[in-house]
């Protein structure tokens, strides 16, 4: 029996560069107060499985992110101040990584604003005196009181109603939701 020499090569495939910790395997959501200087909101943390040579990878944001930025190191900063009122409440971020033999993996990163409450709603209704008969009935409809949230103009149904203490005024009730006295 004859020996004979088997030559294997093995040819090294590139592995696409990792995305590590959160973004590795969902999409990331930042929430971030509306009116808060711009600041560094989130690192990117990123890696090539290949071990040798070492290879670097590039971190990117999609450039529709217009109020964001990604430093080399995948640091992601804002440099707006954001307003709830003013401005779209999310933004989607997709981050791209890269390796040097242009490899690429995509993740989505989301920027919610959360609204802070810095304007008090008010009444639209100007009369404040309502004159009820003396001999009115109970449940009588009284009057219909109006009031707007300018934090939220467009839904006046976010706002809840009350009558002070409840002792004080026994014989008269509001409807927290319906404006009606």
């Amino acid at each position: 029996m004859e020996l004979q020499v088997l030559t294997v090569q093995v040819t090294d495939i590139n592995e696409p560069p990792m995305f590590l910790g959160n973004l590795a395997n969902q999409t990331v959501i930042i929430y971030i107060l509306e009116k808060r200087l711009p600041e560094d909101l989130y690192q990117v943390h990123a890696g090539d499985p290949e071990k040798t040579p070492p290879k670097n990878v590039s971190i990117s944001l999609s450039s529709d992110s217009t109020f964001f930025e990604i430093s080399p190191t995948g640091t992601i900063t804002t440099w707006k101040t954001f307003d709830f009122e003013k401005d779209p409440p999310s933004y989607t971020l997709n981050v791209t990584i890269k390796d040097s033999l242009g490899v690429s993996v995509k993740r989505t990163l989301m920027v919610k604003i959360i609204n802070v409450i810095d304007r008090d709603p008010y009444f639209v209704t100007k009369e404040n005196v309502f004159k009820i008969p003396e001999e009115a009935p109970a449940n009588m409809f009284v009057a219909n009181i109006t009031a707007k949230d300018p934090e939220v103009e467009d839904f006046i149904r976010s706002l809840r109603y009350s009558m002070g203490a409840p002792e004080a005024i026994p014989k008269f009730s509001i409807n927290p939701s319906k404006e009606l006295i």
